[in-house]
């Protein structure tokens, strides 16, 4: 009975070892493990895929830059609330085939301009303005020349709305994680004891659970680091599924499935930093040469 109680404390130490290192290293913020992500999504896309989004983020800063934000977005209000100038606007647009108001046109005989309308309707009027100098600011730093072609796609990435719901779901879960440290430090804390109370009598046999735990913990931090190499190596890592995840045209057709199976090793890399596997692998060091010399004690 003693041994299985021994056996099952030092288990969930090794659990939970494993779970407190896990959490010390975890990104804090998960806006910045977003942009880790896009930035090796970038590193990864063909040329051509990254000369399309570096293309339709230049075009965005031209129509930004064109005319008064303010302005701009005031008169686009006033359109969607009168339904009547509406009217006439797709009257003149069905005379007019071409010209300076023809990508206008398009726009608003399309779906898109309802959907726009709806996302005004539903945002504060000076947020949406704050986004759009805020993008007005990255497009002059890239025409100014500071930005280089990656520096600006992913300055424009971080420009893009970070309020979804599984955005605030996984933040959440991270910060629980954080918070949940000192709950973790405790419970270690009393296991131990407890393990060096039922092994009193026994100070070898506490070292040899102690270190035996250890070796437990750097195996389960290492684990996850193993298997991702392996299927690195089995599955190397295909630019044309995230050259169809990083291209605009494939913004409204959802992720494929074989594009999760590229980004699932970019997504793990940014998660789990490495100082986990240097950490588990310390672990696993001392615990083998714990377990080493009390043998060659004992003996």
């Amino acid at each position: 009975m003693k041994k299985f109680i021994t056996g099952t404390i030092a288990f969930l130490l090794s659990v939970i070892v494993t779970l407190l290192i896990t959490s010390i290293f975890l990104p804090n913020n998960y806006n910045a493990i977003l942009v880790n992500v896009f930035s090796d999504i970038y590193d990864y896309s063909t040329a051509d895929s990254k000369d399309l989004i570096i293309q339709n983020f230049e075009n965005n800063c031209n129509g930004i830059q064109s005319k008064n934000i303010n302005e701009q977005l005031n008169q686009f209000k006033d359109i969607c609330n009168d339904k009547e100038k509406q009217a006439s606007l797709k009257a003149n647009c069905a005379k007019e085939e071409s010209g300076e108001n023809s990508e206008f046109c398009k726009i608003l005989n399309s779906n898109q301009f309802d959907d726009e309308c709806d996302k005004l309707s539903n945002e504060k009027i000076s947020d949406k303005i704050n986004s759009l100098n805020k993008i007005s600011r990255v497009c002059k730093s890239y025409n100014d020349k500071k930005l280089n072609k990656k520096e600006f796609y992913l300055e424009m990435i971080g420009t893009l709305p970070t309020h979804d719901e599984k955005g605030d779901e996984i933040a959440k879960i991270i910060n629980g994680i954080k918070q949940s440290i000192i709950y973790q430090v405790f419970s270690i804390i009393l296991l131990i004891l407890l393990l060096f109370l039922i092994n009193l009598k026994s100070l070898d046999i506490f070292l040899k659970k102690f270190f035996s735990i250890l070796l437990k913990s750097g195996i389960f931090l290492l684990l996850p680091f193993m298997i991702y190499y392996i299927y690195v190596l089995a599955n190397p890592i295909d630019d044309m599924p995230l050259n169809e995840l990083i291209a605009p045209n494939s913004a409204d057709a959802g992720i494929p499935q074989k594009i999760l199976f590229s980004l699932a090793p970019i997504v793990f890399k940014n998660l789990m930093p490495a100082a986990l596997a240097y950490t588990g692998a310390f672990f696993m060091v001392v615990g083998i040469c714990g377990i080493i010399i009390l043998k060659i004690k004992k003996h």
